[in-house]
Parts: structure tokens; C-alpha cells; sequence
């Protein structure tokens, strides 16, 4: 699917499992459409770990445990 990125496209933060490959290999794409438009975006692609991505008990078990302390410091860092 086509995607047009905005002038004024708002930093974009994507969050993904590398075991959903087609949705994954779509949001690469929608990430690399968005730097190509100099626009601010960050992709994180976690190898491990299961869904949905809700608040999650920090184990030590999987990397995926870690995205809701990846999105505070991204949302503090913007």
C-alpha cells in the first residue's frame, strides 16, 4: 500500500514481533518511508516474546518485556 508522509508528519514510534512477517515487513517499510522523508521515526523489532502488548511484568525473560519503559523514554526524549 502506498504511503505518503506528510510535511509536517508527527515522529512515529513502531513497536513490533518479528514472528508476525507480514506485518512486520509493513511497518519496516512505513519506517523507511518515513526517514526517506526526513521525518522522525524509531523501529523497534523484537526477536522473542509474545502478545499483546500490554503492561507487562519485567521478568527478565524477553526482550518484549522492556517496550512500555522503550515508549516513556522515547515519549520524554521528543
Amino acid at each position: 500500500m502506498p504511503v505518503t508522509v506528510p510535511q509536517d508528519a508527527p515522529p512515529l514510534l513502531i513497536m513490533t514481533r518479528a514472528d508476525h512477517p507480514n506485518v512486520a515487513a509493513g511497518l519496516v517499510a512505513l519506517f523507511m518511508e518515513w526517514k526517506k522523508a526526513g521525518a522522525n521515526a524509531e523501529l523497534h523489532m523484537y526477536g522473542d516474546g509474545r502478545g499483546p502488548y500490554e503492561l507487562m511484568l519485567q521478568t527478565g525473560d524477553t526482550t518484549t518485556e522492556t517496550w512500555s519503559n522503550l515508549m516513556i523514554q522515547w515519549l520524554k526524549a521528543k
